[in-house]
């Protein structure tokens, strides 16, 4: 029998958002056998699905599909298809990870479904699942290794920066990539964003064939302002006041400063509030 084939869906999560999706069922169904070489394979949701979404590179609908003759959707916007030339004797995965509703929202928990174009199954087959938090995004695959594929967990950070993943002094990957793949148990992940000062470590325990999710909120520090002449001022599209402005407490990070005076017009600048601060912007108006 040949080597496995994974059958993968990328779509990106909805930024912020509450409701709840989830992958409905898959053809052909979990654990078919003797599927014909020639077929559609289709998954559907439970809600519409935002088909307009422009995939990054390297990414794609299929994976490792020996030939797709066309993909589309269903009027609905509810049932992917995708008409694949298939091999013989070969296991192919269909997983879904990450989606983008239409209206908004996650993907409750990531599906996972196998099929083979042979009369059986091999015995060393394995099962992913976990849940995908509102705001997280990660698109993964899974390589195949048997029985020790099924000992490893996956780390996805959720974070309004980059933030490495750092173990051991070795770096796994950003919260900007792919989930990261450790082995099962626990580890001691060190998050770290140099731009801004940001160094934390975490202790989490990562389950085999699960998705462990960590979300960071930036620690506040510190920014100063300052304009000449003067200038009121808005951070974020709040305002906090004429200058000078001192101590403002903000979330470590990038910020959008807008200075206006009702003279001499306005300004707009990017600003990284610094750990632990304080950070000091000024400007001058006149010039």
């Amino acid at each position: 029998m040949r080597n496995f084939v994974i059958v993968a869906l990328f779509l990106a999560v909805a930024a912020v958002a509450t409701a709840q999706v989830t992958v409905t069922g898959s053809s052909p169904a979990n654990l078919a056998t003797g599927v014909s070489t020639n077929t559609t394979i289709s998954i559907a949701f439970s809600a519409p699905i935002d088909t307009s979404y422009s995939f990054g590179p390297g990414e794609t609908l299929l994976t490792n599909v020996d030939s797709v003759t066309g993909t589309y959707w269903s009027a609905d916007r509810r049932t992917f298809y995708a008409n694949a030339v298939l091999q013989p004797g070969t296991v192919y995965f269909v997983m879904v990870f990450t989606i983008h509703p239409a209206g908004g929202g996650y993907l409750q928990t990531p599906y996972l479904a196998y099929f083979t174009t042979a009369p059986s199954f091999p015995s060393n087959l394995f099962t992913v699942s976990g849940t995908i938090t509102s705001g997280t995004t990660a698109s993964l695959v899974v390589p195949l290794a048997g029985a020790a594929a099924a000992q490893q967990g996956w780390i996805a950070v959720t974070a309004p920066v980059a933030i490495q993943l750092i173990e051991n002094g070795r770096v796994l990957g950003t919260s900007q990539g792919d989930a990261v793949a450790v082995p099962a148990g626990r580890h001691a992940i060190e998050l770290v964003n140099a731009a801004v000062g940001y160094r934390e470590t975490r202790s989490i325990d990562v389950a085999a064939g699960k998705m462990s999710p960590i979300a960071i909120e930036m620690p506040a520090a510190t920014l100063s302002l300052n304009a000449v002449p003067w200038a009121e001022v808005w951070v974020d599209g709040q305002k906090v006041g004429d200058t000078p402005l001192g101590n403002l407490s903000l979330p470590a990070g990038p910020h959008e400063v807008l200075f206006r005076h009702p003279e001499l017009g306005e300004r707009r600048q990017t600003v990284v509030v610094k750990l632990p601060g304080p950070t000091r912007l000024s400007v001058d108006l006149t010039k």
